[in-house]
């Protein structure tokens, strides 16, 4: 029987909301004098076209031994920024991609200088030399590719794609050295836009180019209004994934089961179920299953506590000691349950971000970007986050996108171990080669 196919794909857009608060004036581009706080036109911006001729460069060698600095850094990324969100007293389920948050962030620390660089260099967990950090990048994001496309049986249907792209203003300065790094340690094509006349088709075109990026899971990912004639830059990153389960469930044994939420009466949730080799850990303390998919070197974990609250779990938990709880694990037959998930989120993480320590950035009075724009006319408005993961017998969907928006300154063990996973328990979508978190959730019950 041909085992049916589910989709994961995920998005990230960052939409730069670049524009001015001062006229451009001296340096190479010679641009007129104009009143503060005006912007020109585009056929009053006399630089020349931004381009950049450089193709993504092959990773450095000497970046290998760096990669697992990057991932333990890209990892604490995750868990730092997943106990901002699961705080209330009432938690919800959620979902977010802390690997293609990183990643949108790594590029924009390449245009980062001052202050605004050093607390983004610390919110991203990295001690590494700027140049350093980037090319370490260029390897993960690669080995990723190639390591989780890696098969021996053609017919299996697994795709993983990771997309850059950058949408910049014709006539605006942008410093070269960005272009080039954008192009060379992450792959970003460049294309010139009219944001300033014709916002509108600009808009479009970067919508079809995502979702031609992702099979069409994203049909507007930048809605209207989003972008304007003060935009002039919106760097875009598209990650899609298509696979199954390495051993799908059957649909027929699932049923509906109680799950109980801490604190609450329990609910009826659908559970599958199947009896199944894995990697696996059931302890006083917690139970892991990690799930792979049939192809690649992914894996679906989940993690749930049993002698605590998942909201303490996870507030103790970071990256090291989930690199000693996966070292733990054992591989056997196990009886597993699992519900099924479908979990949509939305968050903006301005406030998350800061409490992390990127303060600078989100000020117009601290921020520099000048290695985006020598001027240095700008700040990060927002940084805005969407995910959706949908898992069930046959394997898994996801998408996320997220929107970093540049503004202009002066704007604001038995036998057969049984893992039952009925209480709220942490999930991840995992690289079992690098150890990269490419997705980190939360299910306590719908």
């Amino acid at each position: 029987m041909k085992m049916t196919i589910k989709y994961f794909a995920f998005c990230i857009i960052f939409s730069f909301i670049l524009s001015t608060c001062s006229p451009f004036t001296g340096g190479p581009y010679n641009q007129p004098e104009m009143a503060a706080g005006t912007v020109a036109a585009p056929n009053e911006l006399k630089g020349s076209i931004a381009m950049t001729n450089l193709i993504r460069e092959q990773p450095v060698a000497s970046t290998l031994e760096l990669l697992p600095d990057l991932v333990l850094a890209n990892n604490q990324f995750g868990f730092n920024l997943v106990r901002t969100q699961f705080k209330s007293k009432k938690p919800k389920n959620f979902v977010f991609s802390p690997y293609s948050i990183a990643l949108g962030l790594a590029q924009v620390y390449g245009g980062a200088a001052t202050e605004t660089g050093m607390q983004m260099r610390g919110v991203l967990n990295t001690r590494m030399p700027a140049a350093e950090y980037h090319q370490t990048w260029n390897r993960l994001d690669q080995q990723i590719i190639k390591q989780s496309n890696r098969t021996d049986n053609q017919e299996t249907d697994f795709e993983l794609k990771i997309e850059n792209s950058i949408w910049v203003q014709d006539g605006y300065p942008y410093q070269q050295k960005f272009l080039d790094l954008l192009a060379t340690q992450y792959g970003s094509s460049l294309h010139p836009s009219n944001f300033m006349q014709d916002p509108q088709t600009t808009r479009l075109e970067i919508n079809d180019w995502v979702a031609k990026q992702t099979q069409g899971k994203f049909e507007e990912l930048v809605p209207a209004g989003a972008i304007d004639s003060q935009t002039l830059m919106a760097l875009i990153n598209t990650i899609y994934l298509k696979a199954a389960w390495e051993f799908p469930f059957a649909p027929e044994v699932t049923t509906d089961q109680p799950f109980y939420r801490e604190g609450y009466a329990s609910e009826t949730v659908p559970m599958m179920y199947q009896s199944i080799f894995l990697n696996y850990q059931s302890n006083s303390e917690y139970i892991l299953a990690e799930l792979p998919y049939d192809a690649g070197q992914l894996s679906f974990l989940m993690l749930m506590p049993i002698a605590d609250s998942l909201q303490n779990f996870i507030q103790e938990m970071d990256a090291t000691k989930f690199n000693e709880i996966l070292v733990q694990s054992n591989q056997g037959d196990v009886d597993l349950w699992m519900p099924k998930l479908k979990i949509k989120s939305a968050v903006q993480l301005d406030e998350s971000l800061k409490k992390l320590g990127m303060v600078a950035a989100f000020d117009p009075q601290q921020a520099d970007f000048s290695g985006i724009d020598a001027g240095n006319h700008l700040y990060i408005g927002q940084v805005l986050h969407q995910a959706f993961i949908d898992v069930d017998e046959s394997g898994t969907e996801a998408a996320a996108a997220t929107a970093i928006l540049m503004q202009r300154k002066g704007m604001k063990p038995i036998d057969s171990p049984q893992l039952k996973f009925d209480h709220p328990f942490l999930f991840l979508v995992c690289d079992q080669l690098s150890g990269t978190i490419l997705f980190l959730g939360v299910f306590v019950g719908d």
